[in-house]
Order: C-alpha cells, then structure tokens, then sequence
C-alpha cells in the first residue's frame, strides 16, 4: 500500500524554572527533518557543557546525511552517532575530573511517511495518536531497565537514577526504533522537568486541544510550573500534515 507523503510542523520551548542555569538542550534541522534533545545531569556547568557538546555532535553527525529511505536503517544511524556523541564526552570529560560530563539524549530523524529515534536516559519521546497519548520510548533507570526485562518493577516512586546516559561510562547501549507518520499525529519529545510533573493524561489533553504546536508547547511549559516544576523544562511538539 503507498503511504502518502506528509510534512512536519514544529515548535520548541525551554524553561530554567527554578534551577540555577538551563543544563537542557535542543535543536532542530528542519531541512534534514532532525531534532535532538538533551538534558545534561549534574546540576553544575558541567552538565551544560554535556548535554551542548551532545546535541552538537549528534547534529554534526546526522545532520549533513541524507536519510536512509529505510527506517530501521535509520535508525542504526541514530544509535551509531550516539555511540560518537558518548566518545566526544568521554575525550572532553578527563581534562576536569571535577566536572563530570554526562547527559540525556533523545533524536527524532524524519523522512517520507517514517521516522526512527533513539535515546540514552530519561528525556522522552510520546505520541498522540486518535486522543490516546503514549509513550514511544523507555527510560533508562531502575524502573526502565525491570520492565525491559519483564519482571515486576519495584514497589515505590520510580528511582531518578539513571542506568544509562552519555559520557556516564566508555561505552554505552542506546535503545533505536521507527514509527510510520499519519497524518493527524502529534509527537512530544521532552525532558524529564516535563515529564515528571505531568501525567499523560495531561500531556494528551494539552496535545489534543491546543491549535498549533508552538500553543501546546507554550501551555505544556506553564503547565508544568504552575503545577510547581522545578527541573528545567524543555518540550518539541511536531504536527504531521498531508503534503
């Protein structure tokens, strides 16, 4: 069956909220169809440095390509250049032991009537798709990690912790996928000060009842602080639309 061709509309929003500097990152190529995220860890200027060398190495990398018309191929290509962006932290890191370098990442490549991803961390990629909001990636701590094995996970709030991250070890094991675009769908690729603050249930009636992707970031965003977000807050919505 030919899947029509579709076209991407999008809108990024960062908030510092109440953290001393905004370790969160972003940037989008819209001609090459790319957007890479980052949420640096650490809460000191080291975690800025990562998560702005990450999102620069990943654009460096992916960016100047053509996209593979194969998704999963794509998607291999996303997993390859987070595996660079973690040797460009690891090379970076040893100069200031003192300043530990690591960082979250989450990439939405598109092309055609497909998209692939990738992500290391918590920075999360949803889907809104006929009213129903849904997560499309998994993170990567202690909760993360039990469900990926199928076992029950453990009692309690999920741990922040995270089991994965660039720059945390030598190597690291990103997580890649792909999904088909259809028209009508919204995708939200966030950090974790979004995340943590609302349900899905908000996320999707935000999604859903704003009219443009730069409104639903705008109300994502302010949402998430009155409801006392601390963390800084970064949100990417993109609208699929028929050709």
């Amino acid at each position: 069956m030919q899947l029509p061709s579709v076209r991407l509309e999008g809108a990024a929003g960062s908030h510092i909220a109440l953290r001393p500097r905004n370790e969160d990152a972003v940037r989008a190529l819209p001609a090459s169809g790319l957007v890479v995220l980052a949420d640096g860890m650490g809460g000191h200027p080291g975690g800025q440095l990562a998560s702005e060398l990450a999102v620069r190495t990943l654009t460096d990398v992916l960016g100047p390509r053509t996209p593979p018309a194969n998704p999963e191929r794509r998607a291999q290509f996303i997993g390859a250049a987070l595996v660079r962006a973690n040797m460009a932290l690891r090379r970076r890191a040893p100069r200031d032991p003192q300043r530990p370098m690591a960082t979250t990442a989450l990439v939405f490549w598109c092309a055609a009537h497909h998209a692939a991803f990738g992500h290391v961390g918590d920075s999360r990629l949803y889907r809104l798709r006929d009213g129903l909001c849904a997560p499309l990636t998994l993170d990567h701590n202690a909760f993360g990690e039990t469900l990926r094995a199928g076992l029950e996970p453990p009692a309690g709030p999920p741990s922040h912790l995270l089991s994965r991250a660039l720059g945390l070890r030598e190597t690291v094991r990103p997580d890649v996928g792909w999904c088909t675009l259809r028209p009508g769908d919204r995708y939200l690729l966030c950090t974790d000060g979004l995340s943590d603050v609302l349900s899905e249930d908000d996320l999707a009636a935000i999604l859903a009842d704003a009219t443009s992707p730069a409104e639903a970031v705008q109300e994502l965003v302010e949402t998430a602080l009155l409801e006392g977000g601390a963390d800084n807050i970064t949100a990417v919505v993109l609208e699929v639309h028929p050709r």
